[in-house]
């Protein structure tokens, strides 16, 4: 694939081509769900300590699971905890985005039933919740839901309004049992003032972690800068732009820019753009 795009440095125009190389050993299999580096126990100054922080699950058409979350009260107060469903879902330049249960439309929220949704977490007091998650017929590849906890300290005496004293979000990673297409592209790779743009499309219907190399070379061949992210999600059916500032003074002349991206398929993705700097 060959792509025709401008670069507003140096000379107004570029080419950018693409394409597949096969990973050496053959085959890189991977896990198609996400897997965050969180301890067993998450407290983040909301009173109460809550654990797993995360589910992933594998389901068939029709088939459910149930699931419990452990609370525990760290504190002297008393607190009432509210559960709320909702949705998660990334920017293309990667920001966190949380909004509430059915607008991300690969979303299992709407699937998942909590018991209790509201109570009273005494001093101390360990807390089991329930929740069941159904993964209903025509259902392919990977979801993702969120169940937020947000707690807030009673009053010792009437106040007009309680405080929200913090809230903590445990995701649960759904996926449909052997329907996972891992597939992806580089769409674009462009150049502006200092900054290199690599634009990933997730072209499957599973989440995957791409690890992206940038190398300049100069017109010799020369490597003069290199850099790398790894591990950027990219949720499916989605666009990631990952950005690359170049911290190095180039000296006027032409380039080559390379762009290698392992999205955890069996073919490593390349792109290639010539640059010219006056």
């Amino acid at each position: 694939m060959t792509l025709q795009a401008p670069i507003q440095v140096g000379l107004p125009t570029g080419c950018m081509s693409t394409h597949n190389l096969e990973k050496r050993g053959g085959i890189l299999k991977k896990l198609l769900l996400i897997t965050f580096l969180l301890p067993s126990w998450l407290f983040a100054q909301v009173g109460f300590l809550l654990s797993p922080p995360k589910f992933q699950i594998t389901l068939f058409a029709n088939q459910s699971a149930n699931k419990t979350i452990e609370l525990k009260n760290v504190t002297g107060d008393t607190l009432y905890v509210e559960i709320v469903l909702e949705d998660f879902f990334l920017t293309p330049y990667g920001k966190s985005q949380f909004k509430p249960a059915g607008v991300y439309p690969y979303s299992c929220s709407k699937w998942i039933q909590v018991n209790p949704v509201n109570f009273l977490l005494l001093p101390r007091q360990k807390k089991i919740v329930r929740f069941t998650v159904t993964l209903p017929e025509g259902s392919e590849g990977d979801y993702l839901g969120v169940i937020t906890f947000k707690s807030k300290k009673l009053p010792k005496k009437w106040t007009p309004s309680i405080a929200i004293y913090g809230e903590i979000s445990v995701f649960v990673y759904l996926a449909s049992a052997n329907t996972g297409i891992l597939s992806g592209d580089m769409e674009d790779l462009d150049f502006k003032k200092d900054t290199i743009f690599v634009t990933y499309h997730n072209t499957g219907n599973v989440r995957n972690y791409v690890d992206c190399n940038i190398e300049i070379k100069s017109f010799s061949g020369e490597t003069v800068w290199k850099a790398e992210q790894k591990n950027k999600l990219v949720l499916r059916n989605s666009e990631r732009i990952l950005t690359f500032l170049i911290n190095k003074k180039l000296r006027r002349g032409t380039y080559n820019i390379f762009a290698t991206i392992d999205y955890g398929g069996k073919e490593l993705i390349q792109g290639e753009r010539k640059i010219h700097l006056r």
